[in-house]
């Protein structure tokens, strides 16, 4: 089996950058200490001339396909999308691909974060 990777993108409402960019962090976190599945959870911020048109891109790696779907299964998953939608945080749905990797390379790091 091989990895697998999602590649997401969320764009804060108007107003809710600091809100969904604490949510990522803690979720990061979470993914870290609770999926031993996880391979890599990468929190990148596109931001535009004073904060605005803010996204966030997640870059996440996970041992194969099926654990990206035990992924959105977890607890810590669930409350946060849970939040999202509640707290209506986001200025459009989020942009979600799952995918295999075909060519390159990578470097082991250590976790550094929330």
């Amino acid at each position: 089996m091989s990895q697998a990777h999602i590649f997401a993108i969320f764009t804060p409402a108007p107003g809710k950058t600091e809100r969904v960019r604490d949510l990522l962090k803690a979720q990061s976190s979470a993914v870290h200490q609770k999926e031993s599945y996880a391979v890599r959870f990468l929190l990148t911020e596109k931001a535009g001339e004073n904060g605005a048109d803010a996204e966030f891109w997640l870059f996440e790696t996970y041992e194969s396909m099926e654990a990206t779907e035990q992924h959105v299964t977890e607890p810590h998953f669930k409350t946060m999308i849970e939040a999202l939608e509640k707290e209506s945080m986001l200025a459009k749905p989020p942009v979600v691909a799952k995918t295999r990797t075909v060519a390159g390379f990578d470097v082991d790091r250590a976790f550094s974060g929330a």
